[in-house]
């Protein structure tokens, strides 16, 4: 129970700001920020908040440290402009409570438990007092000054709670016959959603029975234009059969029509929100039983929405957007956020199917998570018209959702919808179909993916495989190799219990492909399981874009590239939102086929669908590293760890810029280090260190992190590389060719694998020999008319060399015709570049100078790598004095890099070394 003898606080946050202690007005509050904070204590009144979370609710884009000073300071000013607060508030250093009993009256509080007891009673006019009371409490929106998104959900929940009072209210008046009084709270009603035919309907029908045939055409008049001016449709059928009973004057003192029944037959009935009898009102929206499915109607219809406005012809293409903000949890459980995470990412895709519509990916709006910034400015980040935003909240075996569309520039709502239903399955079925039909009449819309003249098949009846995936996905969207295998973990449960979930067959095939590059799993056995979920999930259902991009991964690894590229092409046509197609097709094009102009443009495209998420940018900056757009691809990256410092694979990526590049390898060892550190189980990382030390010439640390790698993924396809080269620093020339000799065309390194052999058997005089086996690694070679692009041009320069030790000098001299006409629109230095192996070319010819003169222009571009002094093609320029001062200056510039990293290290300015441990997920 409430102190009494404590001074009582009245809190005013409906329609505009205000309070009084005792009786006593407070004028020491007008601060915008001190409203918004005492707002959001009283509304979680009773809830142990950490000051971490409350810190990051009103700072998210501030450091911790600095968002918990600004809270403390805030609330410092609070309790000082307040002091009453203090009988209300418990406060420690690490959490802050409004105590539930502490001396307070909320007007939020008492319209919300008014509406919990708006339910029917065997004499309504008992309920009346209570409900008048409570609609004169709501005059207007909480907080209509606080643009937070943290006060949106609460807004939400209030409005609904004010449209449950005065539906009742207008249900119990018109049943007792006070229409007047009833027709007041149903234009109240009205201002809340200004475009509820429901509402609409009721206030037209009040007028007709209180007598006043006038006022109820004015009524439907109103209505008509609403609807015409901001959704560009006509009144429903039973709005236009009400007009009509009313021109005619057929109109009945009891209404002509009866509420319809969306509950399938034995199922439960919603006994949250229940209706009043011979309720006045129109059918309400139907409800789906699940609200998965719920949530797909509720956006198909906002698609229809977004694709009927855009039907005018002067509609431009950004009024056809749309970002899908990550959905609340309203839950008391925590791990609903997954189930709600989950709903978010499915509406995403499946609306994102919509034909011309422009749908936001997953990743880039879920980095507005409790974001404080407003709806327009989020909408002109994202490149969006409209925004969608939303709640879940699982309460026993019910579940409750509710989705609003908002025109972002004007803040306007253009459509929401609340919906309550048991959490069953049962309910799935039967309402799926026809609630999507019905709202595709209603909008006049289409949502038929391509290919599909049916519905979209139900991913799966059972809610407890439905949930396992949506922890997988969780897991898989950082491509972790922790992340990745708990994602196959909770996918195997999935399929366990529904082994006809598609959509888990799918994801489950790509966890396990992802597996290969970021956990160092073999290529075969990876490609075999994933092989065998591809098929199971193209035989359940051949439509969803997703398998596809997995079936692209799975061509990659068999070296099928052209099949892989149908695929991707097949996954933009069935979803032509899916931003992972895009990347997909892009890096395909990128180091497949050399065609940096095209992959390019995908991870531009790519970057337009997600323009928050790193993907996108990850690949568009290592195009531009092929493309030599050097300094433009380093902005791009150290945009993305300024917008997230602990971004492992940016921080990574930037490494690999200097380190292929730039050729500096102390600045990438640094980057490399700070990378591996945030993400210790990324085998990927720990052999880039492991190159980027051989590249430096230091032996010794490439043979340890080298050894590290091989001890943190054993069965990499890496790991054959690797030891080809430690054997080879370690004299152990045969057992380093044979490492080389087992590296399958899969393999990441594959193409150092037939340079090593094939050079092995130009050293020791073995022509013919090196030759055939370079044919059979590249059998396209042999064409005399083989394509040339950025991704071979390397192995068509080895190749005119080869020729020419053959005694094949025509063949040899007209196929480097064609190099060097070429050569133009490659790059020298960058990860896809050429580099001094161009010299192998004019050795081909016996023009020594124009060796000497490559090798001399990559020296002068920055080029340092220990492998020019190493390099057994040029041996017959090792002597010349040219070279031999070329070389110099590369040891001049390793040894200065490497002297920099002895003194990070003695300064311990490098990033600390994860224990191996660690680094092996232990």
């Amino acid at each position: 129970m409430p102190d009494k003898t404590k001074p009582l606080i009245k809190i005013r946050l409906l329609g505009s700001f205000g309070v009084s202690v005792g009786e006593q007005p407070v004028d020491s509050l007008e601060n915008l920020r001190l409203q918004s904070l005492l707002a959001f204590l009283v509304l979680h009144a009773g809830e142990s908040l950490k000051r971490s979370r409350i810190a990051y609710t009103f700072w998210p884009d501030s450091e911790e440290k600095q968002a918990l000073t600004n809270f403390r300071n805030l609330l410092h000013k609070l309790r000082h402009a307040l002091p009453a607060i203090d009988h209300c508030l418990s406060v420690d250093s690490q959490a802050v409570c409004w105590k539930r009993d502490a001396p307070y009256e909320l007007d939020a509080r008492t319209l919300e438990s008014a509406a919990q007891n708006a339910a029917p009673q065997a004499d309504n006019t008992r309920a009346l007092p209570n409900l008048e009371k409570a609609a004169l409490l709501y005059q207007g929106e909480l907080l209509p000054d606080c643009y937070e998104d943290w006060a949106i959900p609460f807004r939400d929940r209030l409005k609904h709670s004010a449209r449950q009072v005065l539906s009742q209210l207008v249900s119990i008046l018109k049943e007792n016959g006070h229409y007047a009084e009833a027709i007041g709270h149903c234009c109240a009603l009205i201002r809340l959603d200004k475009l509820s035919e429901p509402s609409h309907y009721a206030l037209i029908e009040l007028h007709a029975l209180n007598g006043d045939r006038a006022a109820a055409l004015q009524a439907y008049k109103r209505c008509e234009a609403q609807l015409q001016k901001d959704l560009q449709i006509p009144p429903g059928a039973e709005l236009q059969a009400l007009h009509k009973s009313i021109v005619e004057g057929t109109l009945k003192r009891k209404s002509t029509y009866q509420k319809t029944e969306h509950t399938p037959q034995g199922s439960d009935t919603d006994q949250a929100n229940p209706s009043p009898p011979e309720s006045s009102l129109p059918p309400a929206k139907p409800k789906l039983g699940y609200a998965l499915f719920a949530s797909f109607a509720v956006l198909i219809a906002l698609a229809g929405i977004l694709l009927f406005r855009g039907s005018d012809p002067s509609t431009t293409p950004a009024e056809k957007s749309i970002a899908i903000l990550p959905f609340e949890n309203r839950s008391d459980i925590d791990a609903d956020a997954y189930f709600t995470d989950g709903i978010h990412d499915d509406l995403i895709t499946r609306i994102s199917q919509v034909e011309d519509l422009k749908v936001i990916s997953r990743t880039s709006v879920m980095g507005y998570r409790d974001s404080s910034k407003s709806l327009e400015k989020i909408a002109r980040e994202l490149g969006v018209a409209t925004i969608v935003e939303g709640g879940v909240q699982r309460s026993g075996d019910e579940i409750r959702i509710n989705v609003q569309l908002i025109d972002a520039q004007s803040g306007y709502h253009l459509w929401a919808e609340n919906y309550t239903r048991k959490s069953t399955a049962a309910n799935i079925f039967a309402l799926q179909s026809e609630i999507a039909d019905a709202v595709s009449r209603e909008l006049q819309s289409v949502f038929t993916p391509p290919g599909q003249a049916s519905p979209p098949q139900i991913p799966t009846e059972n809610l407890a495989a439905l949930e396992a995936y949506f922890y997988g996905r969780a897991n898989a969207i950082n491509t972790t190799s922790e992340g990745l295998a708990k994602a196959i973990a909770h996918y195997k449960r999935a399929i366990e219990i529904d082994p006809d979930f598609a959509e888990a067959h799918a994801a489950i095939a790509l966890a396990y492909l992802n597996q290969i590059h970021f956990s160092g799993k073999p290529v075969q056995a990876q490609t075999g399981i994933a092989q065998g979920h591809i098929a199971k999930a193209l035989e359940l259902n051949n439509t969803l874009s997703n398998t596809y991009v997995s079936l692209g991964q799975l061509k990659y690894y068999e070296t099928d590239y052209v099949a892989a590229e149908r695929a991707y092409q097949t996954a933009i046509e069935l979803d032509p939102n899916n931003t992972q197609a895009y990347i997909q097709y892009a890096i395909s094009r990128h180091y497949q086929f050399g065609d940096y102009q095209t992959a390019l443009k995908l991870s531009l495209k790519a970057g337009e669908l997600a323009p928050r998420d790193p993907g996108p940018r990850l690949e568009q900056s290592s195009v531009l590293m092929s493309l030599g757009r050097v300094e433009e691809a380093k902005a791009l990256l150290q945009q993305l760890i300024a917008e997230d410092p602990q971004n492992a694979t940016a921080i990574g990526r930037l490494a690999w810029l200097y380190d292929e590049s730039l050729n500096q390898y102390d600045a990438a060892i640094r980057l490399y280090r700070q990378a591996y550190a945030l993400d210790p189980t990324n085998q990927n990382l720990s052999s880039r260190i492991a190159w980027a030390y051989f590249n430096l010439g230091d032996e010794e640390k490439f043979i340890s992190w080298s050894e590290r790698d091989i001890a943190v993924a054993p069965a990499s396809h890496k790991v054959t590389f690797l030891k080809g080269f430690i054997h080879e620093f370690r004299g152990e020339i045969d057992e380093s060719i044979a490492n080389f000799s087992a590296l399958k065309k899969s393999d990441q390194f594959y193409h150092w694998s037939a340079y090593k052999v094939t050079a092995a058997a130009v050293a020791a005089g073995r022509y013919p020999e090196a030759i055939e086996g370079f044919t059979v690694a590249y059998p396209w070679a042999a064409n005399p008319d083989c394509a040339i692009n950025a991704s071979n041009l390397v192995q068509v320069i080895d190749y005119v060399y080869l020729l020419h030790l053959n005694g094949r000098h025509e063949q040899s001299r007209a196929l480097g015709d064609r190099v060097i006409a070429f050569l133009p629109q490659a790059t020298r230095i960058s990860h896809t570049g050429y580099k001094f192996f161009d010299a192998h070319l004019y050795l081909s010819r016996g023009d020594s100078a124009g060796a000497l003169a490559a090798i001399r222009e990559f020296v002068e571009l920055g080029g340092s790598t220990t492998l020019l002094g190493k390099e057994t093609y040029t041996q017959s320029l090792h002597e010349e004095p040219e070279f031999k001062r070329l070389l110099d200056i590369v040891e001049s510039r390793l040894a200065k890099q490497r002297q920099q990293i002895a003194t990070w290290e003695a300064k311990g300015e490098l990033a600390p070394i994860p224990d191996l441990e660690v680094s092996l997920g232990r």
